[in-house]
């Protein structure tokens, strides 16, 4: 049994860097039961943010996540079909023509669905999440 537990945590050390978010769903598909993936949280290894979502800890204990690491995390980890767009499109290639007077970022983001947790993330960042197929006016918030 623990050679298995230690295949499994070896997965997740391999295709998930430091800081960076997975969530139950994900964990699953790699086949972590949920008592494995308590003892990865109480063994350190695991960081539970919210009900559900996990992040590999920081060295520095950093509490929030930045917005970048969020739409890494679930495009290249979770493979979920996101990306940025609007004015956070623009700043991101040097084109930002406003500023936040509040001091959080507004970031727009576009996919088909989007994990009901993204709003929860504690962060200094506020999220608009729109749909990618243009043709719809549905606003998912």
């Amino acid at each position: 049994m623990q050679s298995v537990c230690d295949q499994n945590l070896q997965k997740i050390v391999n295709q998930v860097p430091m800081g960076f978010l997975v969530d139950a769903r994900w964990l699953a598909r790699k086949g972590l039961a949920p008592s494995a993936v308590r003892s990865y949280v109480k063994a350190g290894w695991l960081e539970e943010l919210l009900t559900c979502v996990y992040r590999r800890p920081l060295p520095s204990g950093a509490q929030t996540v930045h917005w970048e690491t969020l739409v890494l995390s679930l495009y290249q980890i979770m493979g979920v079909p996101v990306h940025i767009g609007g004015d956070t499109a623009l700043a991101h290639d040097g084109i930002e023509y406003s500023v936040p007077l509040n001091g959080r970022g507004l970031v727009w983001l576009y996919a088909a669905d989007f994990p009901n947790w993204i709003r929860q993330l504690p962060s200094n960042t506020r999220y608009r999440l729109r749909p990618n197929d243009l043709l719809r006016t549905r606003v998912l918030d």
